[in-house]
Parts: structure tokens; sequence; C-alpha cells
């Protein structure tokens, strides 16, 4: 009977010691597991915030890259307004214009003077001209001017007939043509212009 107590105590022993070792495994597999998944789940967490960052910054490209094309689609827009409203007085561009406008309207520019127009505190490319030619070609002239980009202001018109060599009769014009010119205003001045309200 003792070798029977002694197989039942051994059993009994070998069970034991394996349970303590089970419960050992899966005590030391939860420290160690534990820690891991929650390692995991903050992973998960930030994966999912970049990924969503990831998203929001794919559509402001979009978006900017929209954006973009239209202004691009505009730039013929920009530059027609540069040239209808320069921001200097762009003299040349005044002058190259009228010798383009008399050469279309068929008339001769006998001469030409730049002056200087002011309008408050802001000069404006101004010049004085006479041109001679039919009365069609003068009222093309007057025509044309007024259908410029760049809108001129035509001041002094002053008419007179004359004949030619052959007895063609013609017209002589004196005018000063002024500009437009863009008028570029810091915001401290629309404050101060507007009184304060926008």
């Amino acid at each position: 009977m003792s070798n029977t107590n002694q197989d039942t105590t051994g059993r009994t022993n070998d069970i034991l010691w394996a349970t303590v070792g089970i419960l050992g495994v899966l005590g030391m597999s939860y420290f160690y597991v534990a820690p891991r998944m929650t390692e995991l789940k903050e992973a998960r967490a930030v994966t999912q915030a970049k990924e969503q960052d990831s998203v929001a910054l794919e559509a402001q490209i979009v978006q900017v890259d929209q954006t973009a094309k239209q202004l691009n689609a505009r730039t013929d827009v920009l530059k027609q307004l540069a040239l209808a409203a320069p921001s200097s007085m762009a003299y040349d561009q005044l002058l190259v214009a009228l010798q383009a406008i008399t050469s279309e309207s068929g008339v001769i520019m006998s001469s030409v003077h730049p002056t200087s127009g002011a309008t408050g505190a802001t000069q404006q490319a101004t010049a004085t001209l006479a041109i001679k030619g039919s009365y069609t070609g003068v009222h093309l002239f007057l025509e044309t001017v007024a259908k410029n980009i760049r809108p001129l202001t035509i001041t002094n018109l002053a008419l007179t007939s004359a004949v030619d060599a052959k007895g063609v009769s013609l017209l002589n014009a004196t005018l000063t043509v002024t500009a437009a010119q863009a008028i570029v205003t810091t915001k401290a001045e629309t404050t101060a212009t507007t009184g304060g309200t926008q």
C-alpha cells in the first residue's frame, strides 16, 4: 500500500508541478504579452492618425493643384490687365500704342511730345501729338483710341482742315492723350481714405 500511496503522491506532485508550471508560463506570457498588446494598440492609433493626416494632406495638395491650374489659365487675363492698367506710367507702351493706332488708321503722326500729367498725387503718362490724314482716317484713329485695351483719355482736341499738294482735303488734329494707370495703395492709405471702415 505504501507503493500505491507513493504513486498517488508522486502523481499528485507531478500534477501539482505541471499545474504550477502551466500557471507560471501563463503568468509570464501575460506579463510579456500585455505590454506588447498595449504597444500594438498605441501603434494602431498612431497609424490611423497618420493615415487621416495623409488623407487631409492629399486633399490639400489636390486643392493647391486645382488653384494653380486656375491661376495658370488666367495668365492671359493677367497679362492683358497689366497692359490695360500698368502700375507705372509706361510712356514707352503709350508711344508704341499710339504709333500702332496711327498705322492702323492710315493717318500720319507729325509729332509726339511726352508731357507730364498729374491727377492728385499720381503722375500719369500723357503725350501731345499732331496727326494728319483723311476725315475717315482721323475718325478711325479716334475710335481706335476709344477701344484701346489701355484706357486713353483725349483732351485738348483741335481740328483744322488742310489741302495737300494734290488738292486732296486733309484733316489736321492736335490732341493730348492721357493713359490710364493702376494706382497701388497700401492698407494704411486705404484705411485713412475710408476712415477706418472697410
